[in-house]
């Protein structure tokens, strides 16, 4: 983890040193290249040109809206609910063309790292050089299918907490100008280091409050594997059952003030709520295997760029949810940012 807030801080910074001051800018574009970037080279060990993570960056931008609109789709629940699911419509070809430039990327990834398998310590090395009990390794497409979900999943969700983030401290200064003050309280003018993170306390509990009040994962599900009486309701074997993060984390019974944006509520320990409560890395042999780094990853960047900038809001620029497989910002999060001095 000490290695990975290394490569975190010095593609945050070389990100930082991109900008322009009081260019006005899509925080939210910038979030995606920048964990982008940075779970390539901590997952797979690779320094993505930037025409290639631009290429990606559309790609799964295509890949969620055609996504969303198949979870929004009455037609296709319709069908599907009376056996008759053989006549939903196919996908439609610009999902199947965002799909394959993605394949392109990763499989060129593959390729590339066939021919030199040296153990470089990431998540790549490791699953190339797994075998099973007989001794087969992994096929290209197996390969493909782990690697697409460490990469979505490692980078994604990040970017839409930082984004989320950015909306929310610019919409509370209170709350930003004491996140500066702790900051600079704990570093001066210099860059973050994993050491660091014990003594962040108040950029942490941002990161948790972002998430209880914006999850980046919106809502999960769970498949009843037996028969359950569950408040009067019978659940039967095979049912699934979705639980939101956003209903939970807004919840009056559990937090108060729920819609206030205040990180102070995770000061004390004894206002942490349930695991079954407060659940923005899901819960269960399911939990979100990333969740400490997503978390490390959060703090870092956060930090360093509230150390480099104030950030403030576009007067009049909308704000949207797109609910889809996360919860993003449908135009973006369009700010400007202000040197500090």
């Amino acid at each position: 983890m000490a290695s990975y807030a290394d490569t975190i801080v010095e593609l945050g910074e070389r990100m930082i040193h991109s900008w322009e001051e009081d260019q006005v800018r899509d925080i939210h574009h910038d979030m995606m290249q920048l964990t982008m970037n940075i779970a390539t080279k901590t997952l797979f060990d690779l320094d993505l040109e930037e025409d290639s993570s631009h290429e990606s960056s559309e790609a799964l931008d295509i890949v969620f809206a055609e996504f969303n609109k198949q979870m929004t789709n009455i037609y296709k629940h319709v069908l599907t609910s009376i056996g008759l699911g053989r006549f939903v419509p196919p996908v439609s070809r610009r999902y199947q063309e965002a799909v394959e430039r993605l394949d392109q990327v990763i499989y060129s990834i593959i390729e590339e790292r066939r021919k030199d398998p040296r153990d470089r310590g990431d998540l790549l090395s490791k699953l190339i050089s797994t075998q099973d009990e007989e001794g087969t390794v992994m096929t290209d497409q197996q390969l493909r299918d782990e690697i697409i979900t460490h990469f979505l999943a490692g980078h994604e969700t990040t970017a839409n907490t930082l984004s989320w983030a950015w909306y929310l401290l610019g919409q509370n200064p209170a709350v930003a100008e004491r996140l500066f003050t702790e900051i600079r309280e704990v570093l001066g003018d210099r860059l973050p280091t994993y050491a660091d993170l014990p003594r962040l306390t108040y950029v942490e509990q941002v990161i948790k409050e972002t998430l209880r009040i914006q999850p980046t994962v919106w809502w999960i599900s769970r498949r009843a594997e037996q028969e359950v009486n569950l408040a009067g309701y019978r659940i039967p074997v095979g049912s699934e059952i979705a639980m939101s993060q956003w209903v939970m984390h807004r919840d009056p019974r559990y937090f108060d003030e729920p819609l206030t944006f205040s990180p102070e509520r995770w000061n004390n320990d004894n206002n942490i709520p349930s695991k079954f409560v407060y659940f923005p890395f899901g819960g269960g042999p399911r939990v979100c295997i990333g969740s400490h780094f997503a978390m490390m990853e959060s703090v870092l960047l956060l930090t360093m760029i509230a150390n480099h900038y104030r950030i403030e809001l576009v007067k009049g620029h909308p704000i949207e949810l797109e609910p889809s497989i996360t919860l993003r910002p449908k135009h973006g999060v369009k700010v400007i940012p202000h040197k500090r001095t």
